[in-house]
This record gives structure tokens, C-alpha cells and sequence, in this order.
């Protein structure tokens, strides 16, 4: 009879024991699950800090780099107005020299008219 009693008693243990582990696997899956929004911020914001302090530490060579590919870009439309002025003098050169050789050449038929 004592050894039944005790069975029933280890069996209860037992019952209750597995009772009690499943309430605190659940209770502990709750806390988890409400807690996951805030872990995620967190995690999202120490990404964010991660990217920034990236970000902060290579400022000064991207704009540097963004100084000489100004400079790069500003050298050549200069030399691109340069080429432009120069051509426009040539062409201007050019249309006066055959201006005055239009006006030469007849001139020089209009006396041999005269003659």
C-alpha cells in the first residue's frame, strides 16, 4: 500500500511538474514574442549607428574625391569654351579673308572692265 501511495504521489510529482514546465515554456514564448519588436529596434538602430559612424569615417575621402571630379569636370568644359572661342576667331578668319578676296577679285574684274 505504501508503495502505491508513493507512486501515486511520484506520478502527481511528475504531473504537476510537467504541468508547471509547459505554463513557463509558454509564459517564456509570450515574454519572447512581446519582446521581439523592441530587440528588433534595438537591432535596427545599432545598424543605423553602424552605417553612420561607415559613412562618417570615409567623409572626408568622398569628398575629396567629389573636390578633384569637380575640378576634373570644371578643367574640361574650360578647355571645351577654349576650343569653342578658338574655333568661332578661325571661322571669323577665314569668312573675312574670303570676304576680302571676293572683294579683290572683283575689284580686279571691275578695272579690267574699265580698261
Amino acid at each position: 500500500l505504501e508503495r502505491v501511495a508513493q507512486e501515486r504521489v511520484e506520478r502527481e510529482a511528475a504531473a504537476k511538474e510537467e504541468e508547471l514546465r509547459g505554463k513557463l515554456l509558454l509564459e517564456a514564448e509570450e515574454r519572447a514574442r512581446s519582446e521581439l519588436p523592441q530587440l528588433e529596434q534595438r537591432a535596427k538602430e545599432a545598424l543605423e549607428m553602424k552605417a553612420q559612424e561607415a559613412v562618417q569615417s570615409q567623409y572626408p575621402q568622398l569628398e575629396e574625391a567629389a573636390k578633384q571630379r569637380l575640378a576634373q569636370e570644371a578643367e574640361e568644359k574650360m578647355r571645351q569654351v577654349a576650343a569653342a572661342s578658338i574655333e568661332r576667331e578661325v571661322r571669323e578668319r577665314l569668312i573675312k579673308e574670303a570676304e576680302e578676296r571676293l572683294r579683290s577679285s572683283t575689284d580686279i574684274e571691275s578695272e579690267a572692265r574699265r580698261r
